[in-house]
């Protein structure tokens, strides 16, 4: 191992965002960004691996006045996997940014995601509403889950349109990220007790604030255009109603759940965005326990603490309102739907019943199996983070 002294010289490819009175640094290659005070961006800054770390603490000194151990803040940085050399040995590989060398899909992001695009997508979804609320027969309703008399064919419609249109959601963020040069990982996970399709695009702490709102809302934008298709189907092919209302009511579902804002959904990042507040989630949860425990809250600015009060009332009105839907709706739903399942294969009655009922069996031991595949994945991350 590499011992780092005053007299080594060291170098770092960080990005730096301004992030109200601090800074968000990091790397889009690992995922991992911290905030730190404008003192060490500077000393970041200077991290070229030219100077060695004495003659930064003396320009740091002598420049800008500030006395700090540069030494241990390096060390630091070391310990998060942000050096790249040290005395020139190469510790991380250099990576350039080679993420958009797909020249196509390049060209469908920028189809997607321009100035002009973004604008259709608005005026998309204010005439969408407009035509649910004003058109007679479009308001959705819970009648048109069952787009066939077969409960085993109408399951896995529902499941198939879900999966279909969950995919579209995250093609979206993909694209929109993939057009500012933004890695873009995608993994299941347990919210609550809802299983999820997650984007990480953490990668968006890297570029100015303006610039991340369209990655956050184009899951929204392209749930909005199929909307607006499944809409027109609607109102024009007679022969595809029962599909087209279905996929109504599930983007209708879809839209509401994006404001359950406790979920951490995409209007959440929005808003956490918009109020310069990066960890607005997890500082309300231990503003939470810290309030149970009657521990001392820790110490933050008047607006962030107005900021993390309304969203801890928010985040527990969720919890609360999530298990009393669990307890009253989605256990009792599925323990309905596994014994109506159980009841046709056995009743036997014909043998198109019979596979009906196979299908439903499958649908639900394959949502089942990928639930706890998501928490499987959400446990391993909430392991991964208490040992950081």
């Amino acid at each position: 191992m590499i011992n780092l002294t005053m007299d080594s010289r060291v170098s770092v490819n960080l990005s730096i965002q301004e992030n109200g009175e601090e800074y968000v640094v990091g790397s889009i290659y690992t995922n991992e960004y911290i905030e730190v005070p404008e003192e060490a961006v500077l000393i970041i800054q200077k991290l070229d691996g030219n100077l060695t770390l004495e003659e930064v603490s003396q320009w740091l000194k002598e420049e800008h006045n500030i006395d700090l151990d540069v030494l241990d803040f390096v060390n630091d940085l070391r310990e998060l996997n942000f050096l790249e050399t040290i005395d020139g040995i190469v510790l991380i590989e250099p990576k350039k940014k080679i993420l958009r060398n797909n020249k196509l899909t390049l060209l469908i992001s920028n189809l997607f995601f321009n100035k002009a695009s973004n604008l259709i997508y608005i005026i998309i979804f204010l005439s969408t509403i407009y035509l649910i609320l004003f058109y007679e027969g479009l308001f959705p309703s819970y009648k048109d889950i069952l787009v066939f008399n077969q409960i085993g064919l109408s399951i896995f419609t529902i499941v198939l349109l879900t999966w279909t249109l969950t995919i579209i959601h995250e093609v979206g963020h993909f694209l929109a990220a993939y057009k500012i040069d933004i890695p873009v990982k995608f993994n299941l996970s347990i919210r609550m007790y809802w299983l999820v399709a997650e984007a990480d695009i953490s990668g968006l702490w890297s570029v100015p604030r303006n610039k991340r709102y369209v990655p956050f809302l184009a899951g929204m934008a392209f749930d909005s255009l199929v909307l607006f298709i499944s809409v027109i189907l609607k109102i024009a092919v007679p022969l595809l109603e029962n599909i087209a209302s279905l996929l109504v009511l599930l983007i209708t579902i879809r839209f509401i759940s994006h404001f359950m804002v406790f979920l951490r959904t995409d209007v959440y990042y929005v808003i956490m965005n918009s109020l310069n507040v990066r960890s607005l989630h997890t500082t309300s949860i231990e503003y939470i326990r810290n309030k149970f425990r009657f521990n001392k809250l820790p110490e933050m600015k008047s607006n962030e603490r107005n900021y993390i009060r309304v969203y801890s009332f928010v985040y527990l009105a969720g919890a609360i309102l999530s298990l009393c839907m669990l307890a009253f709706y989605s256990v009792p739903s599925m323990i309905l739907m596994i014994r109506k399942t159980i009841d046709q294969l056995a009743s036997l009655t014909t043998f198109a019943n019979f596979l009906d009922g196979c299908l439903a069996m499958i649908v639900i031991i394959v949502n089942i199996s990928l639930w706890l595949f998501g928490a499987k994945q959400k446990l391993k991350t909430y392991k991964l983070s208490k040992e950081i």
